[in-house]
């Protein structure tokens, strides 16, 4: 079964670097600059994982991105990352997470697989 991970990142570098740790799941992976792209991309494609960062240029941030996927799409999982701010606990539904940068990509890598495992059984997914 393939997934589709949008994955929002802002900087090149970083953007690569999760392309190369999460393409081993066998995944389409949708890569957008912005959060502003991501949110046009989730309006009329199919995604089973959300993966921002929160900090971003452009008139939405990835929070903002994370708040309207909860409120549109409160099935599908969001994994926040930043090197900035930290959300606190209870802002993050049960099925989002939030991983600080720099990342143990050990545990960013067993995040978005346990993250698409749970959706092989139901799917939930943003359209």
């Amino acid at each position: 079964m393939t997934f589709t991970v949008l994955l929002v990142e802002d900087e090149l570098i970083l953007r690569q670097l999760l392309m190369e740790l999460i393409s081993p799941l066998a995944l389409e992976v949708i890569e957008c600059a912005s959060a502003d792209a991501a949110l046009e991309h989730l309006e009329r494609g199919t995604v089973d994982l959300l993966l921002s960062d929160i900090r971003m240029p452009g008139s939405l941030d990835g929070w903002q991105l994370a708040q309207i996927v909860w409120a549109r799409w409160p099935e599908l999982p969001v994994l926040l990352t930043s090197g900035h701010q930290m959300p606190r606990d209870d802002q993050i539904p049960e099925h989002s997470a939030f991983l600080s940068k720099p990342w143990d990509l050990d545990a960013m890598y067993g995040r978005v697989q346990t993250y698409l495992e749970s959706q092989a059984g139901h799917r939930p997914r943003a359209h």
